[in-house]
């Protein structure tokens, strides 16, 4: 986990990784746009378009979502710290492209085609940033498992100078070496200790997204300088700290295992934008990569998002993105079949849409 290219910049690696994926898409779709008869000029534009509002759609569906991780109304743009869904910027992207296409009336088809391993691939990149910014982690597994990831703790230290002056009751609490919790919002007043903490989030699941707490502790040199640390993160250390604190303390320094989702997500979109480039060999009419490209998608979605343990059922035991994938997995096998089977009077060469 870097959420920093350079600890102490501001380069963060989520917004690093996402205009590397966004060069490499680009990369991608004017290649495809060639094969595809297109002007490689209009996938600029249209990949400047879709990459704004993308990055527009699935922030405003990630606030939407998760409103109780947004700090605010300025919090609500900060997108180098992570929060994007991709789903929601999906729609946004497909909507305003569709505009577009009319308006220059491109062929739809094609230019959806030429646009789908570009997308992929700036998944790709786009879900090893997540990686690297420690969020979209999994669910907990067996440390056992050999492919399980354990994301680090993160400690901010600061001096607080010397003690000449009046100590505050906080500075003298903490000041004995341990580390101290405060809980600052979320739960009922009734709660004071961390073990009262773990057993209310135990019978209250859903409401670990609501807890806010601090993790603090000072320390006192001889020369009466108070050193003091408060944890920052990773998020996924402080989550297992709140719902799992028979496990883990808040002197580890890893957070417990956890299944490497966003590696996976990553994974997959290599794997079915190589499907894309090896079915377009077998492709009949144009909008069939597009297509193949959203059931494949929705199936990987849908898997990795049952190795999650961030998001609350919203259909039965299903996600909000697992309830989209379902949808769009059954509408996309659908139009892939009518574009695939159906009877045309045009050849694949000569069909324009």
């Amino acid at each position: 986990m870097h959420p920093e290219v350079i600890p102490g910049w501001p380069l963060h690696s989520y917004g690093l990784m996402l205009a590397v994926g966004f060069y490499a898409a680009y990369f991608v779709a004017r290649r495809m746009a060639r094969k595809e008869g297109l002007d490689p000029k209009h996938l600029l534009d249209i990949l400047l378009l879709a990459a704004a509002l993308g990055i527009v759609g699935s922030r405003v569906f990630y606030v939407v979502q998760y409103s109780d991780r947004v700090d605010g109304f300025l919090d609500m743009f900060a997108i180098w710290k992570g929060g994007l869904v991709f789903y929601g910027g999906v729609i946004a992207a497909v909507i305003g492209l569709a505009v577009y296409v009319r308006v220059k009336k491109l062929p739809a088809w094609r230019v959806a085609d030429a646009a789908a391993p570009a997308l992929m691939v700036g998944v790709m990149f786009g879900r090893l940033g997540c990686f690297l910014n420690g969020c979209c982690w999994g669910a907990v597994c067996d440390e056992q498992y050999p492919l399980a990831v354990r994301f680090p703790r993160l400690v901010a230290s600061s001096s607080a100078g010397g003690c000449t002056g009046r100590v505050t009751h906080d500075v003298a609490v903490e000041r004995d070496g341990r580390w101290h919790i405060k809980i600052i919002r979320g739960v009922p007043s009734r709660v004071q200790t961390r073990r009262e903490l773990g057993t209310y989030l135990k019978s209250h699941p859903e409401a670990w997204r609501e807890v806010g707490v601090q993790w603090s502790r000072a320390t006192e040199a001889a020369d009466g300088t108070i050193e003091r640390e408060t944890i920052t993160g990773s998020s996924a250390f402080l989550q297992h700290l709140l719902e799992h604190p028979d496990e883990i303390g808040p002197d580890d320094t890893r957070s417990l295992p956890v299944y490497p989702t966003q590696l996976y997500s990553s994974s997959f979109a290599l794997v079915i934008c190589v499907v894309l480039l090896l079915w377009r060999r077998w492709r009949r009419r144009p909008g069939e990569l597009i297509l193949l490209m959203a059931c494949l998608y929705a199936v990987a979605r849908f898997i990795n998002e049952g190795l999650r343990d961030d998001t609350s059922p919203v259909l039965g035991p299903l996600t909000i993105a697992q309830t989209i994938s379902v949808a769009v997995f059954v509408l996309g096998l659908a139009a892939f079949a009518w574009r695939r089977f159906r009877r045309a009077d045009a050849s694949l060469a000569g069909e324009k849409q």
